[in-house]
């Protein structure tokens, strides 16, 4: 807790403080997922998939569907196709069997991202562990559901701005 007064030289001496918390009854809105996509292209170790338009991203799975995988991989995005590739993540991608219990696995086949929005996504996999196996990895895309409360005021047309900053604010 940080307190701060615009004339600090008349702040008052604290000698005690007590803090109260209370739990949020919202839970963020669930993970919404794409169908599996195949990459537009693939060449050695490098994939890249087109999504339909720009998302804010925040998570992408990649099917492991080879047992005994170790991939460190480097994840590139862009808006559009003339654009530079930006790296956007990187991580290690791997399907392991667990010492102990027979069958069972350990899966990280996900990666974390920070919601810029991309419509081209390039994997780059590290080839020296054996890369992702013989197949063309799929992919899947995720983000948080978005909730819209669209109010029919004033005179039709009407048009959905949501996520455009050019857009008129029209606040309620």
């Amino acid at each position: 807790l940080r307190l701060l007064w615009l004339a600090p030289q008349q702040a008052p001496s604290l000698t005690a403080a007590q803090l109260f918390s209370r739990a949020s009854d919202s839970l963020p809105a669930p993970m919404a997922w794409s169908a599996e996509l195949l990459p537009n292209s693939a060449k050695d170790g490098e994939y890249s998939w087109e999504l339909p338009l720009g998302l804010p991203l925040e998570r992408i799975k990649i099917a492991l569907p080879q047992a005994n995988t170790l991939a460190p991989v480097r994840l590139y995005g862009r808006r559009e196709g003339k654009q530079q590739w930006q790296l956007i993540s990187n991580g290690l991608l791997d399907r392991l069997p667990q010492t102990g219990t027979p069958g069972a696995e350990s899966l990280q086949d996900s990666i974390e991202l920070y919601g810029a929005p991309v419509q081209q996504l390039k994997l780059v996999v590290d080839q020296r562990g054996g890369g992702l196996g013989t197949a063309a990895p799929q992919l899947q895309v995720g983000m948080r559901a978005t909730e819209l409360v669209f109010l029919a005021r004033g005179t039709p047309p009407y048009t959905l701005a949501l996520g455009n900053p050019g857009a008129k604010a029209a606040n309620l």
